[in-house]
């Protein structure tokens, strides 16, 4: 059971991170195309959904499709994260409004449909050839969010030109600054003593087969 300035604690570092999403949120407000490097554990999936959901309640999605919203990431276990995000934090209602698909079927998906807004999740694992989708994309005047805890590290190989092209970093937010801020690595080190017996009643055998008497303090010394 927590006590109260634990329960504190919790409350505050929450704060903290729905201050630092409201702030990435509006860096990247008024970018068709843009990027952010967002540690994780910070709040990645949740910053796109609420972008999301300011989209929509702002009826800012001129002539969109049923579905306005593509959801793109390297795994099926990081595309399920998102239904749960949303449901955890009441965005549930934005699933109907979203589409789903691997890196490896991002190009099919784009070339079948029109999508207002997509969202790139884990935006450093882009390949060449997603390209031709995304130009495509880019071309009908809609919008992408990269959204990464990893930035690439060499804007000249290929994730970087590409994350570079179709979705530039307006945010990059590291591990340290978080850590720093109290959003990660929020917990206590307790250190129990524990007493080691002087008294020579344990009996240690070696791999080779030999057996001598010794105690705790000194097989822990040794």
């Amino acid at each position: 059971m927590s006590t109260p300035s634990e329960r504190a604690a919790g409350t505050s570092a929450q704060a903290k991170k729905q201050a630092l999403q409201d702030h990435v949120l509006a860096m990247v407000k008024g970018h068709r195309l843009a990027g952010a490097a967002v540690a994780m554990g910070v709040g990645k999936t949740l910053i796109g959904l609420r972008d999301m959901a300011r989209l929509l309640a702002g009826s800012q999605l001129p002539g969109a499709p049923t579905k306005p919203f593509l959801v793109a990431a390297p795994t099926q276990a990081i595309l399920d994260s998102w239904p749960q995000e949303a449901r955890k934090f009441g965005l549930a209602h934005l699933l109907d409004a979203i589409t789903f698909t691997t890196y490896r079927s991002l190009s099919k998906v784009l070339s079948q449909g029109h999508y207002h807004k997509l969202y790139l999740d884990e935006c450093h694992a882009l390949k060449d050839s997603h390209e031709p989708g995304l130009k495509a994309h880019v071309a009908r005047k809609m919008s992408i969010l990269g959204l990464t805890g990893t930035p690439p590290a060499q804007p000249g190989s290929e994730k970087g030109r590409l994350v570079a092209i179709y979705c530039p970093m307006r945010v990059d937010y590291t591990t340290d600054e978080a850590v720093l801020a109290g959003l990660l690595n929020d917990y206590r080190l307790v250190v129990h003593r524990l007493p080691l017996s002087p008294v020579r009643d344990y009996v240690f055998t070696t791999k080779a087969g030999h057996s001598f008497t010794t105690s705790e303090r000194e097989s822990y010394q040794y």
